[in-house]
């Protein structure tokens, strides 16, 4: 059954209500004719302490054990409800009572009984109540509620076999313990608590494609233990959901939950945190619809899409005033998707086949803590994360996101640190991990932020602007396209690294920081430019490391530009040896190639100095011809 608007749910209900829906007969004595126990052709059993008391209320296992059933016998004409004013079952303790509405057996007419006030199971001792098939249990006034285990010491179940139960209010585990099963069965209700007091327990399971709508009302587990299962085509449809306590929520084989507002998972009313909640989605067909998701509101929240589900929000968020949700992502075909925007004060871990998707409101990852992390980690070959901004490190604490593994990020314009107090960073590493951006990505303009490209890894991007308070790491990996560097650092991290740029590099202020720790290749940083490298402010800075300084005849060609290479201004800085270092330079085959003219002396401890002299004449000369020959 599609559930494509908010009345798809009930479609089951009401084609089996919908021939009984005229039909109310509100018995205020007996009619005259008819036994204590016979209404037209449903009849109404009592076995043991059962009973219809002065007022019209259904009592079973008060001072005893008994029970009741409602049906129709076989063959008999379908005749009105039994209807009563409330229904209790098992109401002294350590009393049992149980109520059975209808046969099993589909082919016999249907039993129908209608209360017009509360249907209670477990009142204080141990009730069950059975619907099978054929057996209706429905409400004749809109204030008539449902409770299964009301007293604090009892036990409710209820099981839905195939037939069906109108309430208003529902309550499972109000006080006691609670449980509520639907086989095949339709469960239409209006606010639902579950759990609802800390002594309160409570376990609801739907299997065989069943269907509880509850008419966009509030959906609200805890603060008691709750279980909740949605398995095997089953569907459920809810207003508000709110998840507290040590709530678990599985969502299996094919089952569906529509929600049509508000989604929170770990949302605590009392002051004490809660020990957290969780919610699992799993299997090809499971399906969690919501407008608005939250992971982790004040207390820990978690939640698992898993082996091809599906969750879909039009806004979403994983924590939310502590960053306390996480939600796991993975296996191929499992998605979320967040049609609006997603806020991460949390932690979210894409993998394994897996897929995010983010719509125009962008992907926000920033704690709002100060000194709190938040993260994104998407990982493994087919993982990907598609969306349309990108904003790391807002609000306050410190935002991650990380691709590794093969995994595939795309977006169209990223900005990576955004707010004060706030730092953000981006990781791309190992072969065949790619972020796709069709625009600009910003890093560092005004508040710290790091992009670090690293062991094979490609990022592509239109252009790359690098702010005062950014930090480029090219460590084995590969920028494509322009880079703007306007005040911040361009570093391999570590000696002996090749960092690859497929585009052009202007350098208005800032540095690129290279290390050399010997003589060969793999032991001194080279920026490799596919294309020009204009330097117009700024410097080179090169950190002699691991104990190793020049001597004179030592070269190293620290740069290549294979499209130009200028300078406009002195712009070599050292590290690690005395100023008294002098040196030349040659431009050779698109390679600026420096050499060392006497034996450098190590410092006891790092030093820095721009060195002018007569090194540098011959980098002005080098400059000076470059510009004129590009």
């Amino acid at each position: 059954m599609a559930i494509d608007s908010k009345r798809g749910i009930y479609q089951n209900y009401r084609n089996l209500f919908s021939s009984y829906a005229s039909v109310y007969l509100v018995v205020i004595g007996l009619s005259v004719g008819l036994s204590a126990n016979t209404f037209a052709d449903t009849k109404l059993d009592f076995f043991g302490d059962a009973f219809l008391n002065e007022r019209n209320d259904l009592i079973i296992g008060s001072s005893a054990d008994g029970s009741a059933s409602v049906q129709v016998p076989l063959f008999s004409t379908q005749g009105p409800p039994i209807s009563v004013r409330t229904i209790q079952v098992g109401v002294g303790s350590p009393h049992n009572g149980s109520l059975v509405v209808g046969a099993f057996d589909q082919s016999d007419p249907v039993a129908v009984i209608e209360a017009s006030g509360a249907v209670i199971v477990g009142v204080n001792g141990h009730g069950s109540m059975i619907i099978n098939p054929n057996g209706i249990v429905r409400r004749s006034l809109s204030i008539t509620n449902g409770i299964i285990g009301q007293g604090q010491n009892s036990t409710g179940e209820v099981a839905i076999r195939g037939g069906g139960w109108r309430t208003g209010d529902l309550y499972v585990g109000q006080a006691g313990s609670g449980t509520l099963t639907l086989s095949g069965g339709v469960l239409d209700s209006r606010n639902v608590y579950l759990a609802s007091t800390q002594t309160a327990t409570a376990t609801v399971a739907l299997d065989r494609q069943s269907t509880w709508g509850n008419r966009d009302a509030l959906l609200t587990l805890g603060p008691g233990p709750v279980n909740l299962g949605v398995h095997n085509g089953s569907k459920i449809e809810s207003g508000h959901t709110f998840i507290t306590g040590p709530s678990n929520i599985q969502i299996t084989a094919a089952g569906s939950w529509k929600n049509f507002g508000l989604f929170q998972i770990g949302r605590e009313t009392l002051q004490v945190p809660g020990p957290g909640s969780s919610v699992l989605v799993s299997d090809a067909g499971s399906r969690l619809s919501t407008q608005g998701l939250t992971v982790g509101v004040n207390s820990p929240g978690a939640m698992t899409i898993q082996k091809g589900a599906a969750v879909v929000a039009e806004h979403a968020g994983v924590g939310f005033i502590q960053p306390t949700g996480t939600l796991t992502i993975k296996d191929p075909g499992s998605s979320l998707t967040a049609i609006q925007n997603l806020g991460v004060r949390g932690s979210i871990t894409v993998q394994n086949g897996a897929s995010l998707n983010v719509g125009s409101g962008g992907l926000l990852i920033g704690c709002g803590t100060t000194g709190a992390v938040c993260s994104l980690s998407v990982s493994g070959i087919g993982s990907q994360v598609n969306a349309v901004n990108i904003l790391v490190g807002l609000e306050a604490g410190e935002g991650i996101l990380s691709v590794a593994g093969g995994a595939q990020l795309r977006s169209d314009f990223a900005q990576i640190g955004i707010s004060s107090f706030s730092a953000g960073a981006v990781t791309v590493t190992g072969v065949g991990s790619v972020w796709s951006n069709q625009g600009d990505i910003n890093i560092g303009l005004q508040i710290p932020g790091k992009l670090s490209i690293l062991d094979g890894a490609l990022v592509r991007s239109t252009t790359t602007q690098l702010g005062p308070l950014g930090t480029l790491v090219l460590g084995s990996g590969t920028l494509e396209g322009d880079l703007i560097n306007t005040g911040g650092v361009v570093t391999a991290g570590d000696p002996g690294i090749q960092m690859l740029l497929n585009g052009s590099y202007t350098q208005l202020a800032g540095e690129v920081d290279l290390e050399i720790a010997g003589l060969t290749p793999d032991k001194y940083d080279r920026f490799v430019i596919h294309g020009t490298g204009d330097f117009e402010g700024g410097f080179i800075r090169l950190s002699f490391v691991d104990g190793f300084f020049p001597h004179a005849g030592d070269k190293f060609d620290i740069l290549m530009a294979d499209q130009g290479l200028t300078f406009t201004q002195n712009m070599f800085a050292f590290s690690g040896i005395y100023p008294d270092f002098q040196f030349d330079t040659q431009f050779l085959d698109g390679a600026l190639i420096l050499t060392a003219l006497n034996d450098a002396t190590p410092v006891p401890e790092a030093n820095t100095f721009a060195l002018f002299g007569s090194g540098l004449v011959g980098l002005w000369l080098v400059a000076a011809k470059r510009r004129r020959t590009r």
